[in-house]
This record gives C-alpha cells, structure tokens and sequence, in this order.
C-alpha cells in the first residue's frame, strides 16, 4: 500500500471512511471553496478504508516520494485550518 503521487504538490486529502459519500464531497467543497487554485489531490480508495492515522503517517514515511501534508479529516467534525500532520 502507498500513496498516489499528488498533483502539482498538493496535499493528499486520503479517505478512509466510506460510510457517507454525500460527507466526503461536502469535505472536497469545502476545501476546495477556500482555494483560488487548487490545494489538494483527493484520494477515494477503498484500500484505505478504516485504516488510522499512525497507519497513513507511517505509509508516507516508508514512500520515496514524501507528502508535505496528510490530511485526516471526519465527516462528522468541520473541516478547520491546520487539520493536518506535518509528515515530510
């Protein structure tokens, strides 16, 4: 399991909850309305459903290619500035 290799530097926005699809495009919209250009790549895999925090951290440290930011986001708390772990 690895990440894919995000667009333009952006940040990898990785879901790992698939229980509400209607949560996770309101989670896109929400980022993606803050940004004049774009900021994040979006990764919907169900390869990485319910898999943890520590468990995506320690997948980006192993890649060649390090993701400035990870973000971990629940459908069931606002998106705020700053959800993130700094990885690389």
């Amino acid at each position: 399991m690895g990440f894919p290799e995000p667009a333009d530097s952006t940040s990898l926005v990785v879901r790992t909850d698939f229980s509400d699809d209607g949560a996770w495009r309101n989670l896109q919209a929400a980022i993606d309305e803050r940004n004049k250009d774009p900021v994040a790549t979006y990764v919907s895999d169900p390869e990485y459903a319910n898999v943890a925090i520590h468990t995506l951290v320690d997948i980006d440290a192993i890649a060649e290619s390090k993701a400035y930011y990870l973000f971990s986001c629940r459908h069931d708390r606002p998106v705020r500035a700053g959800m993130a772990a700094a990885c690389g």
